[in-house]
């Protein structure tokens, strides 16, 4: 079983789980901390949630500092094991997270759900706000009526000042709109 085994099968999940929600979007390898880390796969729906997936190929290494990474910017997180990594995965990961166990039954694939994923309390919102292209940022200044900002300013600056005008919730919701609006994912 090889991770590209357990993607299909999730994004197969997915797309069943949300057909009938016309607003909703999967994508695969949505980048994270200005493209330095890659979530597997993330829906944006009514909430911003991010599915990793550790097959019994790959090792927990890198886990707990992809964690701090996830953490801040997925309001929903979902860990995709294979049986190897049950134990390890649920020692790392909060108590929030969700776990997803990817048994092999021969010929097929099964996902079950071991741990449910709850809110996650620790998103920060400049890293929410980053997820956003400097003119999606500027867009959305504009939009709530703050004057002063313009295309000149750093980017850092206006996600800064963005995070500023809304609190976690208000801002997850904008963003997700912005990032369903999105035609070019791979800017």
């Amino acid at each position: 079983m090889r991770d590209a085994d357990i993607r299909a099968k999730l994004l197969a999940e997915l797309a069943t789980a949300h057909a009938s929600d016309a607003d909703c979007i999967i994508v695969e390898e949505m980048g994270v901390w200005g493209g330095s880390a890659r979530i597997d796969v993330a829906v944006l729906n009514g909430s911003i949630s991010g599915f990793e997936i550790k097959s019994n190929k790959d090792t927990l290494d890198r886990l707990p500092s992809q964690m701090r990474l996830f953490e801040m910017v997925f309001e929903s997180l979902t860990i995709v094991v294979g049986d190897r990594h049950v134990d390890g995965v649920k020692s790392i990961v909060p108590r929030w997270c969700g776990v997803i166990l990817a048994k092999d039954l021969g010929e097929e694939l099964h996902l079950r759900e071991i741990r449910k994923p709850r809110r996650n309390p620790n998103v920060d919102r400049c890293i929410l706000a980053k997820l956003l292209w400097k003119e999606e940022v500027l867009d959305l200044l504009k939009q709530s009526g703050l004057t002063g900002v313009n295309s000149k300013m750093k980017a850092r600056t206006l996600h800064e000042i963005l995070a500023a005008q809304f609190s976690v919730r208000e801002l997850a919701e904008q963003v997700r709109k912005k990032l369903k609006a999105r035609a070019d994912w791979l800017r």
